[in-house]
């Protein structure tokens, strides 16, 4: 039998609403679930570029958007989902680099021939503010994109290398600064004082040879 430590009552959830830190987890685990929030919120704004071509920074929001789901809508306590997320966002924000220097290329280009242009002046300008008004606006976003992209990526790595100590800690034989029951069962268990009324706390000491049994 286990502690209820570790099996909670029946209808206690053992996992936090999507969206909400874990206080079972490490601070670099909620810190990139958080982040990945933001990202997969301006990832969806970015497939609006699959309107504008080139389609590079839709694809990278496409990409940021399913990377971001292993964690924000999925299951954030295995390494390997932030690990997809790592190298999801990766692509992604190399995406929205090439797009970014993309549109910026091809506004110069408009600009400078909007300026060799003698005839029409009036219309060219009005023309070149138009362009103007929809493309900085996608660049924002494509550079606000890229910036956290790569910090989703490098958080995502930082967590998965916490988790996989929190389990290898595990498996030695460590729960909570405590011997582990599900690695030790033979361990005795004693009981301590009582934390909050009817739930009684259970301590997994290590087991000791003794001479005499003790009456």
């Amino acid at each position: 039998r286990q502690s209820r430590v570790l099996n909670p009552a029946p209808g206690v959830p053992t996992h936090p609403p999507m969206c909400q830190n874990d206080p079972n987890l490490p601070p670099k685990v909620n810190f990139a679930k958080s982040l990945a929030v933001a990202t997969l919120i301006l990832g969806v704004i970015s497939l609006c570029g699959f309107a504008l071509w080139p389609y590079f920074p839709a694809i990278g929001g496409l990409l940021a958007v399913f990377g971001c789901s292993f964690i924000v809508c999925g299951e954030g306590r295995n390494p390997r989902s932030h690990a997809v997320c790592a190298v999801l966002c990766t692509f992604a924000a190399a995406a929205h680099l090439t797009g970014l220097i993309m549109w910026v290329y091809y506004f110069v280009v408009f600009v400078n021939a909007v300026d060799d242009e003698d005839d029409e002046e009036v219309s060219t300008a009005i023309v070149a503010y138009w362009i103007g008004i929809i493309l900085w606006p996608v660049i924002a976003v494509s550079l606000v994109c890229f910036i956290l992209e790569t910090f989703q990526a490098v958080n995502c790595i930082q967590a998965r290398i916490a988790l996989m100590k929190r389990t290898e800690m595990s498996s030695v034989g460590v729960y909570n600064g405590q011997s582990n029951p599900l690695q030790n069962p033979g361990a005795p268990r004693v009981a301590t004082a009582t934390p909050a009324p009817g739930l009684a706390k259970e301590v997994y000491a290590t087991p000791v040879a003794v001479g005499h049994p003790v009456h």
